[in-house]
């Protein structure tokens, strides 16, 4: 479970989302309580709504959440309203699970393993991300649970 609103009050939420993916083990959940704002308001309507502090600036719509995490390649998102904080925005809480075989594509357009530093994990096509390291050597340093 991550905090009250640390998603919102991140500059990078793009970086949160594949940095928890990164660190989940196939098949793990996270579960965040965070605030949300409807898909109709502007990013400038957003700002101008709250600030920081109070976790309202830095919101993502329900939209742009659901996708910032189905393209780290979290499944079962779910993005439940609790109660409204401002008007058009919401505390929700927002579930989502890494898959437990699981590819992504990667900014160059490769498949890559979401579970570590391998292209292809565990299948007969694995290689490292990193050429200056084996697969062994990946695998061991991102704690790979397949390591072979």
């Amino acid at each position: 479970m991550i905090s009250n609103c640390v998603v919102s009050l991140s500059i990078d939420k793009l970086a949160v989302f594949a940095e928890t993916f990164r660190v989940l083990r196939p098949g793990g959940r996270i579960g965040v309580f965070d605030v949300v704002a409807d898909d109709a308001l502007t990013p400038e309507q957003r700002t101008g709504r709250g600030d920081f502090v109070g976790c309202i600036a830095g919101v993502l719509s329900f939209t742009e959440y659901r996708a910032g995490l189905e393209a780290e390649g979290f499944t079962e998102i779910g993005i439940t309203p609790s109660h409204a904080v401002a008007d058009g925005l919401h505390s929700a809480i927002v579930r989502a699970v890494k898959p437990q075989t699981v590819t992504s594509p990667s900014a160059s357009g490769q498949v890559e393993s979401a579970c570590c530093g391998v292209n292809a994990c565990c299948s007969p096509a694995e290689t490292p991300q990193d050429p200056a390291v084996t697969v062994t050597e990946a695998k061991m340093a991102s704690g790979c649970g397949c390591q072979s």
